[in-house]
């Protein structure tokens, strides 16, 4: 038995994957790793959840997704409504968000203690680097990992507690009149990915407000801001070393351009070059425009 079993809460969520038992195996690998855990599943009414291993389940209305105009489907407020809803039943002092098609390799992601916080929460959320952008290799900034989640129970619900996205926040209705030179949006339509939504919408309840009409958005100010969030209130795991098995779809793109440790590393040990390192990834921004990368 993990020596953290009785102190933490898993929420599962999102859509039940019935292939290969996906979620069902999902559950088991948890109950193997954190038997005493509180184990919670949070998916949509009319999930066939028969036959899975769980303490409580949560069944939400699906609000559907948000399509822009290029078909591309956009499921973030999926996630935030069963994550919430995941984490309001939650009762342990620790708390992991943690997706339907995903396996528990073993419960390294889960060990304590967390890394002390002088940012926004009591501790250090830990996220594994799958998908954290590095603006000096893909000029995105605030592109945080969604995926898999640990913290205190306080702090995850405050991260999380945030209001769902409307058609007009989520997709850039005037793209071609708004998207500007030296613009890489990745070939999206998109005021801002899923990753970026959580955080930019988590940082306005903060009072800080940043408008985006497209997944590029970039400035100076902005570039120091995103370390500052980053280095202040966030713990990074490299997600070969975290325990947690990924769906092989996410091993397809991006895998050269997040945030590793060592990138991570040059950045706390230099904190005040921030403003040169923002010139790299702006030159970085300019070349991927010009040649459509």
């Amino acid at each position: 038995m993990n020596s953290a079993d009785h102190q933490i809460s898993f929420v599962v969520q999102g859509p039940l994957v019935l292939n290969d038992e996906l979620t069902k195996r999902a559950l088991l690998s948890i109950r193997r790793e954190f038997p005493a855990a509180e184990l919670i599943l949070s998916t949509w009414k009319g999930q066939p959840h028969e036959g899975m291993s769980y303490d409580k389940l949560v069944l939400s209305d699906d609000p559907g997704a948000i399509i822009d105009a290029n078909g591309e489907l956009i499921n973030f407020n999926r996630q935030l409504i069963s994550t919430q809803a995941g984490l309001r039943e939650a009762s342990r002092e620790y708390a992991v968000k943690f997706r339907a098609d995903f396996l528990l390799g073993d419960g390294r992601f889960c060990s304590l203690p967390l890394q002390p916080c002088s940012g926004y929460f009591e501790s250090k959320i830990r996220m594994t680097n799958l998908f954290v952008q590095n603006p000096l290799k893909m000029p995105f900034l605030f592109h945080l990992s969604d995926l898999v989640h640990f913290g205190r129970r306080v702090d995850l619900q405050n991260f999380w507690s945030i209001p769902t996205l409307s058609r007009e926040q989520a997709v850039n209705l005037n793209a071609a009149s708004e998207f500007k030179k030296w613009t890489y949006a990745g070939g999206s339509i998109q005021r801002m990915r899923a990753e970026q939504a959580l955080p930019l919408g988590f940082l306005k309840t903060q009072g800080i407000d940043l408008p985006m009409s497209h997944p590029n958005q970039f400035d100076r100010s902005r570039y120091e801001l995103f370390e500052k969030f980053l280095l202040e209130n966030f713990e990074i795991t490299e997600w070969q070393q975290s325990g947690v098995i990924f769906p092989a779809r996410m091993m397809d793109s991006f895998l050269e351009t997040v945030m590793t440790s060592q990138d991570l590393a040059k950045i706390t040990a230099n904190a005040s070059d921030s403003a040169a390192r923002f010139k790299k990834a702006d030159l970085r921004r300019r070349y991927l425009f010009v040649f459509n990368r």
